[in-house]
């Protein structure tokens, strides 16, 4: 979903012990036996199962995160169609808690009935489990970022994500976008779910969480000092890319420029690239690929017109400049090896 001195200085703190959580300690053992066990239709005989041999509420959330990322498959036909928002018609608070509570619970039982779930059911079936555990989990709900056409604004009020609390501080995780992920077909429309773990949505830090995801309510920014403005401005980050790339320059995904000037991009990339391209709004490098007799081939011809740019690397840390030579230029998009991974929006003045 970012003060006087003392706050700053817990807050470093805090993402310091993140950093040792995720990244040090291992879940290896862990994840392999949360895979194996499976759901009997008996919720807390499932959970005591998960978290039983485990002391520390780290521990026994990692359980129940891998577990429910390991067996909900995401139901993108469900998100394909036009939801409708739940009225809950009530007399009085117990009526009302009632029938929220069989809502709940109707959700809950319908996502491990089917295995399956949009990011609400992920994160209400979460919430449940930690319950049962005795772990604090809360569901956020909040904007997303995920079309290049979304720089500068808000995205979609259309997610829902989960809050977990490990020695008083409150971190995210996104059980949905760390099950996998779906492909799209030529209508734009989902059409099929690739599983596929992706740990970078477990205790994701801050700084890098609230690149593309956004709460509705802001005191969910956990005091995190991240405004509004840096997520609404962030450049488009393919999903998939995410874990891997961090811009340093520019700091913004929204670039102001003068006719003449050069734009320096540096970023952190944890793979290795060979070849960097730009797309524009003025020129794109044909694509490579074409299809034949419904099977994908090597364009050879479009890959003698490729353009490329000359960059710099050392280690982990890439670098290339861009000069502005056209005041209609609008957009950069960036490419590695042939495929998008970034865009910047581009104002040019004279």
């Amino acid at each position: 979903m970012f003060r006087k001195p003392f706050i700053f200085i817990f807050t470093v703190i805090s993402l310091f012990f993140v950093a040792q959580t995720k990244e040090n300690q291992n879940f290896k053992e862990i994840d392999s036996l949360a895979r194996t066990i499976k759901y009997e239709n008996d919720l807390p005989k499932l959970v005591n199962q998960l978290t039983q041999n485990y002391k520390t509420d780290t521990e026994k959330y990692r359980a129940i995160f891998v577990w429910i990322t390991d067996n909900i498959a995401y139901d993108y036909k469900t998100y394909n169609k036009k939801r409708k928002t739940i009225e809950i018609k009530c007399k009085g608070k117990e009526d009302c808690e009632k029938k929220i509570s069989k809502i709940d619970n109707d959700i809950i039982d319908r996502v491990l009935s089917k295995k399956m779930a949009v990011c609400d059911g992920y994160s209400r079936l979460f919430k449940r489990m930690c319950n049962i555990a005795n772990l604090n989990s809360a569901i956020i709900e909040g904007y997303i970022k995920n079309s290049p056409n979304q720089i500068g604004n808000m995205g979609i009020l259309d997610h829902a994500w989960n809050s977990i609390k490990i020695d008083n501080e409150y971190y995210n995780i996104d059980l949905t976008w760390a099950s996998g992920y779906c492909t799209k077909n030529k209508k734009g429309k989902l059409d099929a779910f690739v599983k596929n773990f992706n740990n970078y949505y477990w205790l994701t830090n801050n700084k890098d969480f609230f690149r593309n995801h956004y709460p509705k309510d802001k005191n969910w920014m956990n005091d995190s000092g991240i405004s509004k403005e840096y997520y609404k401005n962030q450049p488009y980050i393919e999903a998939y890319q995410m874990q891997y790339l961090r811009f340093l320059k520019p700091e913004s995904g929204i670039i102001n420029v003068k006719k003449g000037e050069t734009i320096k991009f540096e970023f952190n990339y944890d793979k290795l690239v060979d070849k960097i391209q730009i797309n524009t709004n003025l020129y794109k490098n044909p694509n490579i690929w074409r299809i034949v007799n419904e099977k994908r081939e090597l364009n050879k011809k479009a890959l003698e017109k490729q353009k490329y740019i000359d960059y710099q690397r050392v280690k982990n840390n890439y670098t290339f400049n861009i000069t502005v030579d056209n005041e209609n230029l609008n957009y950069i998009e960036i490419l590695f090896d042939y495929n998008l991974v970034a865009k910047f929006k581009i104002t040019v003045s004279k």
